[in-house]
């Protein structure tokens, strides 16, 4: 049975489905009509990614199949692609999508197909660090999109950098990029892409600290997204507000754009930003103190993210069950539990290459073995932490409670180093604090636990 044949009967197949083939139908045109179903099919998985589950093995053991067919043109092969990456990266299988698609380059001929390769090839190489051929990948994308006179994958290409280049802790770069995509889509009267740029903006002003500034370009977006009826990137953009809103510690404002995210989600039956937002509110809770509530919601996150197999959102969630036990901790019982999620977590960030796990999992067990009165231990993660932490220029965490973390744990032994990374954590807050004009969010800010105890430290040594 040949491939196009195979992934008919795996789709369609199905009782009581009449499909209208005309049985006098020559061979190649049986062959076309089969593909246009398949693609059919495949686009209707890539609006309702939960669709998706059962296919994905069959479309990446057929990958050089798929490519060599010569019934398979740039706009299927386009469809096809689109399709089985985002379940490579949501799986963590990006090597193995970056060699597939090397192969494509071999095989695939055509300007579009090499275009749509390097696209891909410049967003999994970025997905794991690996930036110079991310940044190359982007740079021959646009490139070939200028040849091909196609906006679309330029802006595209241009956002890939911009993206690249915020991983790399380049935030004037980033912006500048956003801003170029933004003036050619308004050439181009494409308000989706304005939109988007937008949304991008508003998280490298997020990274770069810069919170009134991102609020406001998030917002920009989510106007342009809810005029275009795209609840999926409204929800993201409450989504996002509502973390800026968390890291400000306004948290009444926090939940109530994390509750209109999650509303979006289960209408779309968007399970992976259903379970993302509750693992936000689940956050959002712990911070309150509400250590039981802030468990139900960060578990049933772990939950989804462990059926949809997220290594990256798994890890996360971990990280903060861990934390969330360890603050609520009465026994050594629950001390243990606490310790045997971090170490999930940082496994996962080193098996995966996820570097803010390793970062964060093996701060969190410093501090938990730390509490277990396993001195050694702790300083060895903690060391092994904040070594880690200068070597990343952009952190999913916050750089104060790692070097905070570490002083806690150096305190009792080795007090001049301890007071230097106490001094790091409180030049972090400053840093972070100058950056807020708003009066009300500098309360907020100043009122989060973790900086009242960074300063409440510092001034022990200052006075």
């Amino acid at each position: 049975m040949n491939l196009l044949n195979y992934l008919f009967n795996v789709f369609f197949q199905r009782k009581n489905e009449n499909l209208n083939i005309e049985e006098d139908l020559g061979e190649d045109e049986l062959r076309q009509f089969y593909l246009k179903q398949v693609l059919l099919h495949l686009d209707r998985c890539l609006k309702y990614p939960s669709k998706m589950k059962e296919k994905y093995e069959t479309l990446k053991e057929n990958f050089s199949e798929i490519i060599n067919n010569p019934h398979v043109d740039s706009g299927q092969f386009k469809e096809y692609i689109r399709l089985l990456y985002p379940e490579m990266d949501r799986k963590g299988d990006w090597q193995e999508g970056i060699s597939y698609l090397k192969m494509a380059l071999t095989v695939r001929g055509l300007e579009a197909d090499i275009l749509e390769s390097y696209l891909w090839l410049s967003l999994l190489h970025s997905y794991i660090s690996d930036y110079k051929p991310a940044m190359e990948f982007a740079r021959k994308s646009i490139e070939s999109a200028k040849k091909l006179n196609d906006n679309l994958s330029l802006t595209m290409a241009m956002q890939y950098l911009a993206r690249i280049y915020r991983s790399q802790g380049k935030y004037k770069k980033s912006i500048w990029y956003y801003d170029k995509v933004i003036k050619i889509a308004q050439r181009n009267n494409n308000e989706e892409k304005i939109a988007h740029a937008y949304g991008s903006k508003g998280l490298t002003y997020w990274h770069m600290n810069e919170y009134e500034n991102g609020l406001h370009a998030l917002k920009t977006a989510q106007d342009m997204f809810i005029r275009l009826k795209d609840e999926r990137h409204t929800g993201h953009t409450f989504n996002n507000m509502g973390l800026i809103y968390t890291e400000l510690g306004l948290y009444p404002e926090a939940l109530r754009h994390f509750e209109k995210a999650v509303v979006i989600a289960k209408e779309r039956e968007d399970v992976k930003e259903f379970g993302l937002t509750e693992g936000n509110i689940g956050m959002v809770y712990f911070f309150l103190k509400q250590y039981d509530t802030a468990l139900t919601y960060l578990k049933r996150t772990m939950q989804t993210m462990d059926k949809l197999q997220s290594k990256y959102r798994l890890a996360k969630a971990k990280t903060q069950i861990a934390w969330i036990y360890r603050n609520s901790a009465q026994d050594i019982n629950t001390l243990q539990t606490a310790l045997n999620y971090a170490e999930d977590a940082y496994e996962i960030g080193l098996r995966y290459h996820i570097i803010h796990f390793q970062i964060i999992g093996a701060s969190y067990q410093a501090i938990i073995l730390k509490d277990l009165l396993q001195i050694n231990e702790a300083i060895s993660f903690s060391r092994r932490a904040v070594k880690l932490l200068d070597k990343v220029k952009v952190f999913d965490g916050l750089e104060e409670e790692i070097y905070f973390n570490h002083y806690l744990i150096l305190g009792a032994i080795a007090t001049t180093e301890a007071i230097f990374y106490l001094e790091k954590s409180y030049k972090e807050v400053l840093m972070k604090l100058g950056k807020i004009a708003n009066s009300n969010f500098k309360k907020s800010y100043l009122s989060i636990e973790l900086h009242k105890r960074i300063l409440d430290e510092i001034e022990k040594y200052t006075n």
